[in-house]
Order: C-alpha cells, then sequence, then structure tokens
C-alpha cells in the first residue's frame, strides 16, 4: 500500500512545486553561472517555461477540473520534454559545465522523470 494515495489534484501540487524549485534552481545558477557553467543566457530562457509548467499545475490544484486526464497528459509531456531539452543542453554545454553542474541537472532530470511516470500512471488507471 502507498504512505498516501496518488490523487490527481496531490499530482498537480506535486508538479507545481517541483516547477516552483526549477524556477528556483535555474534563478540559483544564473546567480553563479562560474560554479555551475551554464551560460546564463540558456539558463533565463529555461526560466519562462518552468514558470509556465508551475502555473499550469498549481492552477489545475486551484480549479480542481473534473476532467483532469487531459491536463495531467499535457503537464507529463510537456515535463517530458523539458527533460529532453534539459538533456541536449548538458550534452552541448557538456565540456563548459562544472562537475557540479552536470550533477544538478542530471539529477533535475530524474526528479523530472519519476513525476513523469507518476503522471502517466495515474492518467492510465487513475
Amino acid at each position: 500500500m502507498r504512505p498516501f494515495p496518488l490523487t490527481p489534484y496531490r499530482m498537480f501540487r506535486i508538479d507545481g512545486l517541483g516547477a516552483i524549485l526549477s524556477s528556483l534552481l535555474l534563478l540559483v545558477m544564473t546567480k553563479w553561472p562560474q560554479v555551475f557553467g551554464m551560460p546564463r543566457t540558456v539558463l533565463f530562457a529555461l526560466l519562462p517555461f518552468a514558470l509556465a509548467f508551475a502555473a499550469f499545475s498549481l492552477g489545475c490544484t486551484w480549479f480542481r477540473p473534473l476532467r483532469w486526464k487531459p491536463l495531467l497528459a499535457t503537464i507529463a509531456t510537456a515535463n517530458l520534454l523539458y527533460a529532453m531539452v534539459t538533456l541536449v543542453l548538458v550534452y552541448v554545454y557538456f565540456d563548459q559545465l562544472t562537475l557540479l553542474g552536470r550533477g544538478v541537472l542530471i539529477a533535475e532530470v530524474v526528479v523530472i522523470l519519476v513525476i513523469v511516470h507518476a503522471e502517466v500512471r495515474l492518467v492510465r488507471h487513475g
């Protein structure tokens, strides 16, 4: 048995809070680019997407739509695309990234993929 039931609205909340954390992480990385190695312009380009994902997911938490499955599938797809873009950026800027930068970005992708997996399971079986 799960420690707590994973409802669609709880999943939207987890996703939204995760997107806020991603946004904060991007801001931290822009503050100290020498520590992470990713160009600030790239980080600032990712920021609106993370903020939009947060607004979308937290909006779904707030408004509690009855037809939540297509909305959860939408954010799962967006998250998957964001993770893929992040991996491409790690590849493109691999030589510029510090070990910490690589680790942080790859860890973020792993967390996003865990969330996407839970979202997809909820859409299919929820």
